[in-house]
C-alpha cells in the first residue's frame, strides 16, 4: 500500500477514529486503525466491538492498494 496524504485533512479523520480505539485491548486488531486503501479509495477503520466507525479521510491519494493495522501513535 502507498498513499500520499494531506496531513491536516488526513488527521480530522484520524482523530476521530482514535476516540473508538480500546488501547488496553488485547488483540491488536482492534488496537489500531485499520487503513484500508483500495479502487482509489482510502477508509479508516476503528473499533472498541462495542462501536465501530468507517471513515473516509479527505486529502488522501491512493497509489497503489493494500491494508495495514496501526497503532494510533503512529500518526499524529
Amino acid at each position: 500500500m502507498k498513499l500520499t496524504i494531506n496531513k491536516p485533512l488526513f488527521l480530522k479523520s484520524w482523530a476521530i477514529a482514535e476516540k473508538v480505539v480500546n488501547l488496553k485491548s488485547p488483540l491488536d486488531a482492534i488496537a489500531g486503525i485499520l487503513v484500508d486503501a483500495e479502487d482509489g479509495i482510502a477508509k479508516l477503520i476503528a473499533t472498541d466491538l462495542k462501536t465501530g466507525v468507517n471513515l473516509i479521510p479527505e486529502g488522501v491519494t491512493v497509489e497503489s492498494p493494500g491494508s495495514e493495522v496501526f497503532p494510533i501513535n503512529t500518526i499524529g
